[in-house]
């Protein structure tokens, strides 16, 4: 959202058919961006099946909408005078194809004048990870250190270390350096790039960060050359087991559901002598993220928990 501009904040509940429909009206009337909603989406909930926790943290699909609604929020400038009525005349025209869709209330109220930006920015601070890293963001100074400072701008991508997820496989990747040289590291699903970063600054002489995502590709290679690792690392959107080859270490900060669903080509680009570390695991998923791992011949090495989240630990 823009600093200065005054926002509206508009809700309505409509049939998942018309979903589509609605969010293209709102962002053609100016919408900064529509957030949906349903039974199962977040842990407040306590229905449905929830595959990894923070959702600032999630890859891959979302648990599934059994309810048959959504819910839609909506961002959008309080200058557009007739939204009301105009949102209102386009939902009347939707009622033929979808009964009953002008039942639910439409909610529009004045958002507080709020720096967005500024607001998240000043919630991130440099954070120490395991014995020699510290995460900054781009834009703090880092306080007076003997650790290893990674500079790191998410932008649109995720990965800032704050989460346990991503702080316990760096604290993993540390360990593993401090025992042996470690040449290569893959980073699937590499977000902001900050696994395969962090790693480089280690020591590991070689990274590459697998992202399907093009805003998180292009983050993820401005933060290498923010850190001076950009001839060291490569970042692609190929899919794992494209011809990369196989790695001393492999790092998936991934949901459950993707982790298993990429299993094999995930435990074939892992060396002999190898080590694959897993996360942005939920508790209840373990199992079957471990058995998925097991079947294809590696084998469990150790395990970190917080909370609901465990981060798994893996050798040929």
């Amino acid at each position: 959202m823009a600093e200065n501009q005054e926002w509206v904040e508009l809700t309505v509940t409509v049939p998942v058919a018309a979903q589509d429909l609605v969010v293209d009206w709102l962002l053609e009337a100016g919408a900064s961006g529509v957030q949906e909603s349903y039974p199962g989406l977040f842990p407040a909930d306590g229905e449905g099946e929830v595959i990894s926790g923070d959702p600032s943290e999630w890859w891959g699909e979302a648990p599934k909408n059994k309810s048959g609604k959504v819910d839609l929020t909506a961002w959008l400038p309080k200058s557009y005078l007739n939204l009301e009525n105009d949102f209102q005349g386009f939902l009347q025209r939707l009622e033929a194809r979808f009964p009953g869709i002008l039942a639910h209330k439409v909610s529009i109220e004045d958002v507080p004048a709020q720096d967005w930006n500024a607001n998240w920015k000043a919630s991130w601070k440099p954070t120490a990870i395991g014995m020699r890293l510290m995460v900054c963001p781009s834009w703090e100074e880092p306080p007076e250190t003997d650790r290893i400072v990674m500079r790191i701008d998410p932008g649109m991508a995720f990965g800032t270390g704050t989460h346990f997820t991503t702080a316990s496989c760096l604290s993993l990747i540390e360990e593993i350096v401090e025992k042996t040289a470690v040449d290569s590291l893959l980073d699937v699903g590499t977000g902001s790039g900050i696994l395969a970063i962090g790693a480089l600054l280690l020591g590991v002489k070689r990274a590459v960060g697998i992202e399907v995502d093009l805003d998180a590709l292009a983050e993820a290679r401005e933060n290498a050359v923010r850190n001076g690792v950009a001839d060291r690392m490569t970042v692609t959107s190929a899919g794992v087991g494209s011809g990369e080859g196989q790695f001393d270490v492999v790092v998936a900060n991934l949901v459950a559901h993707t982790i298993v669903r990429l299993a094999k080509p995930i435990c074939q680009a892992v060396a002999d002598g190898g080590w694959l570390i897993l996360s942005g695991i939920l508790a209840e998923h373990e199992e079957t993220v471990d058995r998925e791992i097991q079947a294809h011949g590696l084998k469990r090495q150790a395990s970190m928990t917080e909370d609901s989240w465990v981060t798994l630990l893996y050798r040929p």
